[in-house]
């Protein structure tokens, strides 16, 4: 493309030389994000060395088409076979080499090799609206381009450790003030892609004109050691940074102290050439851990999630949503609305009386008045939101114009089908019904209406304005636009929404009643509650499972196994203890009391209760159990091994589409830690044979009641010498 200023932009950008002031422009151009794929790292170096060899340019400009200058790396080539020169540590020696100055034009998100990209550019303008960062290590990467070497002689050595050993983002005024970047140029938050782009390449030829007239000499960070300290300050930086890590790193991740190492390799080694071979030795050593493995895993999990099988372009066109409804402004209800509210959409409570009413905004008045108190909200961002929010009493006609609504009263059949019959002779005909239920069946509910086929479940977690995780359930009739829609909306929300097959309890619930029946039979065997929570807790969750109980309430837990149909139930009843506690009123923290006891001072804080460890000692005693010592490999064994086994049969069934899958349902529903990716990444790791062969050991040992042998679905696997991750590329 041919123009004679930059700011005269009718279309996206391809190259150009424009002869007004000299520029010649290299536009980034692999949606949605510019991955730095093998295409687009050689179009860089090809249209450097042109511009370098065109005596009439006198500046280079990189920018981004659509929304992001590059989000870092093309995921299709995270595997090292699918690598192919020139790399990207090449690409970045030739623009900063460039004999010409080149100025990275930020326009939208910088991360990852796409901040690498900008830090080997001579200058930096960045959009207001814009974030930069490098955050390889939630890969259980370091930046393997010179991020750790060209990053501390930009900002110093200790905002580059805060940056890279964090793996944040952060946004244009923080980077301004750090000296990430040179300028920030003002771009409205609503501006389109294009609107942004000219915006910036005028900002970036006004810089550009100004720059040259003054005949300064371009910028190069391999070539500036000012920033680095010295030696006796920086051995304290580092001491300091690393105790930190110690005390808040989860323990088994390492990529935080590798890309330390490299960013003490900047100050220490004899040359930058030195530095960045330091920096690749450290890359490609994370890049065989575990770890790495399991945090990639995790991360194409989350895109392959959003991917449904089968679906032809015409139905996997989601319909356009700017309102919701929601019935039922309870706890769930509220949190839901909240994310709703977060994301600009237009959003309507139905409640049962004027007091359910005045609970529901002050509950959603409440966590906005956190949000002003913590500074992560202002008075006109709460005003604009609360502005989007109608609730009302017994008036479904409320409903007549919504885009889609979502059911949150409590789990009663009748009561939802009741809800569902009168969604449907109100709403309009597009409009999706979703219930958030956590075990009931969306094909009964979905029959109370003349639409099925725009019926889905939408299994929140509590509290839904804080967890991640959003469990869609398709059911018999369930259309493919409406699973397309529904996905839609959990990323407009903010949430990771992963789709299931319809059952009893669907695959979060499933897995849970498993693992938690291995931990209240470990508990009557031999065990305390805090023996199987602190092997739990050492293997990386967050909470373990009796403190879990107690979070959700132990109420809860009887409801549900009450309701649980028979053939899901384990043949062993190991709900005695538990039931006694409800019995009680040891219902939790919301008590005060479960399986643990909590001090006021510290209600989230579990203290091992003798009440409790005295009842288990009874219940053993009365059903004749003799207790004994359980190893804490056991108890990790048997945990895990059941979340596993559960898994292989939602798969047999269909009702989970691929593994990862349900490993992302575990990471964003139950915290299971993601630097392990997963429960079937965890059992691919230790290989199904071995799996089978240890459920075997603990099925002959404890008998079918306790463990069950080996699902068919992973006999099969076994025989056929497949993997998880292999039934994951068939997808």
């Amino acid at each position: 493309m041919t123009a004679t200023r930059l700011d005269i932009i009718e279309k996206q950008l391809t190259s150009s030389s424009v002869s007004g002031t000299g520029a010649h422009v290299i536009a980034l151009d692999n949606a949605p994000l510019n991955a730095l794929n093998f295409t687009t790292r050689k179009y860089i170096i090809d249209e450097v060395h042109k511009a370098n060899n065109d005596p009439a340019v006198r500046y280079i400009v990189i920018t981004g088409n659509g929304k992001a200058f590059s989000a870092g790396a093309d995921i299709a080539e995270f595997s090292p076979a699918a690598m192919k020169e020139p790399y990207l540590p090449e690409v970045l020696d030739v623009v900063e080499n460039s004999t010409k100055v080149v100025l990275a034009v930020v326009n939208g998100m910088a991360l990852g090799g796409g901040c690498e990209l900008a830090l080997a550019s001579h200058v930096r303008l960045l959009s207001s609206q814009a974030v930069m960062g490098l955050p390889e290590i939630k890969l259980g990467l370091i930046p393997g381009a010179g991020g750790t070497q060209r990053l501390p002689r930009c900002v110093g050595v200790k905002a580059a450790i805060d940056l890279v050993c964090s793996g944040r983002t952060i946004k244009a005024q923080q980077a301004l003030a750090m000296g990430l970047v040179d300028e920030v140029v003002p771009v409205a938050a609503e501006a389109p892609a294009l609107e942004t782009q000219k915006v910036m390449l005028a900002a970036a030829e006004s810089y550009a004109v100004k720059h040259l007239k003054e005949g300064k000499k371009n910028r190069r960070l391999c070539d500036d050691t000012s920033k680095l300290g010295n030696c006796l300050t920086n051995s304290v930086t580092f001491r300091l940074a690393r105790n930190h890590m110690l005390s808040t790193v989860p323990k088994g991740v390492i990529s935080p102290f590798r890309a330390l190492d490299a960013i003490i390799a900047a100050t220490s080694v004899a040359s930058f050439k030195d530095g960045l071979e330091a920096e690749r030795q450290i890359f490609l050593e994370c890049s065989k851990t575990p770890q790495a493995q399991a945090m990639v895993h995790f991360f194409l999990a989350q895109r392959a999630a959003l991917r449904i099988p089968g679906a032809t372009a015409g139905e996997s066109k989601p319909a356009t949503l700017q309102s919701v409804g929601i019935v039922g402004g309870g706890t769930m209800g509220a949190g839901i609305a909240i994310c709703c509210l977060n994301a600009g959409l237009y959003t309507v409570i139905l409640e049962t009386s004027e007091e359910r009413k005045k609970f529901a905004r002050q509950s959603i008045t409440s966590i906005y008045t956190a949000g002003l108190a913590k500074k992560k909200l202002t008075d006109v961002q709460v005003a604009e939101r609360l502005g989007r929010l109608t609730i009302v009493v017994d008036d479904f006609a409320a409903f007549r114009d919504v885009d889609f609504v979502v059911e949150a009263v409590f789990e009663s059949m009748s009561l939802k089908k009741e809800i569902f019959a009168k969604l449907d002779t109100i709403c309009k005909p597009s409009c999706i019904l979703a219930s958030n239920t956590s075990t009931l069946n969306v094909d009964d509910i979905a029959s109370s209406t003349r639409r099925p086929q725009n019926v889905v479940g939408a299994h929140f977690f509590s509290p839904a304005n804080i967890m991640p995780l959003l469990e869609l359930i398709r059911g018999r009739e369930t259309s493919t636009q409406t699973i397309q829609t529904s996905l839609q909306f959990g990323k407009l929300i903010k949430k990771v929404p992963v789709v299931v097959g319809n059952c009893f309890g669907f695959v979060s619930n499933r897995m849970i009643l498993r693992a938690g029946f291995q931990a209240m039979a470990m508990a009557e065997e031999g065990c305390f509650p805090r023996e199987v929570d602190a092997v739990i807790k050492s293997f990386g969750f967050p909470v373990g499972p009796f403190a879990m109980q107690d979070i959700a309430g132990l109420d809860v837990g009887s409801k549900i196994r009450k309701e649980t149909p028979a053939a899901f139930l384990p043949k062993r009843d190991v709900t005695t203890i538990s039931e006694q506690l409800v019995v009680a009123k040891r219902l939790g923290q919301k008590t005060g009391l479960g399986w643990y006891r909590y001090d006021p001072k510290a209600p989230r804080k579990p203290i091992p209760d003798r009440f409790v460890e005295k009842l288990i000692l009874d219940v053993a005693k009365q059903k004749a159990i003799t207790r004994r010592m359980i190893e804490k490999s056991e108890i990790e064994e048997r945990y895990l091994l059941a979340l596993v086994h559960e898994a292989s049969e939602i798969l047999g069934e269909g009702i989970a589409t691929r593994p990862s899958d349900i490993d992302l349902i575990y990471i964003f529903g139950f915290g299971f830690p993601p630097y392990k990716g997963g429960p079937c990444h965890w059992a691919d790791r230790m290989g199904l044979a071995n799996v089978v062969r240890k459920m075997t050991v603990y099925h002959n040992s404890l008998g079918e009641a306790t463990f069950p042998a080996p699902s068919s679905f992973l006999k099969r696997m076994v025989a056929e010498n497949l993997t998880f991750e292999d039934l994951n590329k068939r997808v």
